[in-house]
């Protein structure tokens, strides 16, 4: 299965998942984000390295970041899988600062639906799919994370 497909299939059963729930609303979402924030802000972690893997709409791509105090030092392309994002796209996905800063900006947005799973020991959101709008077609988009390492 190529890393698009991966990808979407995960972010397809978070969402899954998420409804499964039920119970679940934006308001609730953005409090374990903040709960998951507070917990990976404690951890005190400067220097890790993750796969991030995006998605948004028909493009997706894949690379693994290090991170040396707080600031990304290196991000490198994944192996394997379509690769349609460009590097510089993972700008927005280079620490988890950042991965953080996406939702934060989902819920201002006002977007119609966010589901996140976050690590319960570190606080680092591991797979986010966001809709901005319910009804609208190809805006989703969302990432994974894997392979979280501390360095």
């Amino acid at each position: 299965m190529n890393l698009l497909r991966r990808t979407a299939a995960a972010l397809a059963s978070v969402v899954a998942l998420s409804a499964c729930a039920g119970n679940s609303t934006l308001a609730d979402e953005e409090a374990r984000m903040e709960r998951s924030r507070q917990v990976w802000n404690a951890q005190g972690i400067d220097d890790y390295r993750m796969i991030v893997s995006v998605s948004a709409g028909m493009i997706a791509g894949s690379a693994t970041i290090e991170v040396r105090d707080g600031v990304p030092v290196s991000v490198q392309r994944t192996e394997g899988g379509p690769q349609t994002l460009p590097l510089s796209a993972f700008a927005r996905y280079d620490t988890v600062e950042e991965l953080f800063a996406v939702l934060e900006q989902a819920f201002e947005n006002g977007s119609d639906e966010i589901e996140a799973l976050y690590d319960s020991t570190l606080g680092v959101p591991l797979s986010v799919a966001i809709d901005p709008m319910k009804n609208a077609i190809d805006e989703e988009h969302g990432f994974l994370v894997n392979g979280f390492t501390k360095l």
